[in-house]
């Protein structure tokens, strides 16, 4: 079972790498799903958000399950704090922002970096709110679409974080936690990638 989860953890970061360095910091949609899957679906059309997820979830899991538990709240509040704040002039700064933040983030899993719990929480917590701020919507200010889209968002971050910190969080072994840490700096490697594109013009 916990080869599973590793395999499934190194799968995921392989595919984030991929999708990283092929769309640095596109701002993608999805098209003919509805407002609310539309937002539910956005962490996976951004790069960015994406490699940040995938990074702090790892980050979380690493800490053991109970600290996954507590971040859930922290990264829910912090991401619908960042989306009330969101807008269009934001994404030039709050997109690179995110990926030096999932950069040292990786670089904090593959280090094994033990960082005292409120400082943990703290840095879950803006990336988190900074996900949000990096998720504008054109959509008008106030309308019912906009709070559903940006529900959604908010629902999809959650989930995605989720998703990625769970099985990291039951794993025990010695080898295994080393495999997390080599995960890490692919994910650390990714983001630099990608903000390395981006500087130079590359990313979209």
């Amino acid at each position: 079972m916990g080869g599973n989860r590793l395999r499934r953890a190194r799968s995921l970061v392989l595919a984030t790498g991929l999708v990283a360095a092929s769309s640095a910091c596109a701002h993608g949609g999805f098209e003919g799903v509805g407002t609310f899957y539309a937002g539910l679906l956005h962490p996976l059309a951004v790069s960015a958000h994406l490699v940040a997820l995938v990074a702090v979830g790892v980050f979380c899991g690493q800490r053991g399950w109970a600290f996954v538990v507590d971040s859930l709240p922290t990264v829910a509040a912090a991401t619908m704090i960042g989306l009330a704040l969101a807008r269009p002039e934001t994404e030039p700064v709050a997109g690179p922002l995110l990926l030096v933040a999932a950069g040292f983030t990786g670089l904090a899993v593959a280090l094994e970096l033990k960082l005292p719990a409120t400082a943990a929480a703290i840095w879950v917590a803006l990336v988190g709110g900074v996900i949000g701020v990096d998720s504008p919507t054109d959509l008008a200010t106030g309308s019912a679409e906009r709070w559903i889209a940006l529900g959604g968002t908010s629902l999809g971050v959650l989930l995605l974080f989720a998703w990625c910190a769970t099985p990291v969080a039951r794993i025990n072994a010695a080898w295994q936690r080393i495999g997390i840490r080599v995960v890490g700096s692919w994910l650390s490697a990714g983001a630099v990638l990608s903000l390395v594109l981006v500087a130079t013009g590359r990313g979209a």
